[in-house]
């Protein structure tokens, strides 16, 4: 469903992705971002893209659309709003240098040896997931 002209995707759903962030990785000293309204031509963005770079040296990319056809989302993949038509799909993926974790699923990333291009990777997930 196509929003209504007033506010798009950063104003409305960005904020919360940033609290997160922030909340995971620390505070954000450095913001470059770019937004498009191309498709629907509306006042407002559709779309936007973001590079963060947090205070402890992790670097953040963010993808946010109103305008794309896709089951990422924490509505389609999170499952708490019945309302929503549920994907079996990940909407967040946190990599680091030991391990990755994929949101909201749960499934943390890790080498069965030592961490490199050589070593097989392989998803345990801590929880029992739905």
């Amino acid at each position: 469903m196509a929003r209504k002209a007033g506010a798009g995707p950063v104003y409305l759903n960005l904020i919360h992705e940033i609290d997160l962030l922030h909340a995971l990785c620390g505070p954000i000293t450095s913001v470059h971002a770019m937004e498009s309204n191309a498709v629907r031509g509306n006042e407002f963005e559709e779309t936007a893209v973001v590079l963060l770079k947090f205070e402890s040296g992790v670097l953040g990319t963010v993808n946010v659309s109103d305008a794309a056809s896709a089951p990422w989302s924490w509505e389609l993949t999170a499952r708490e709003n019945a309302h929503y038509p549920a994907t079996s799909e990940n909407c967040y993926w946190l990599g680091g240098t030991e391990g990755s974790l994929a949101l909201p699923n749960l499934a943390v990333w890790t080498h069965d040896g030592p961490n490199g291009w050589w070593s097989p990777i392989s998803a345990s997930k801590p929880f029992p997931i739905r």
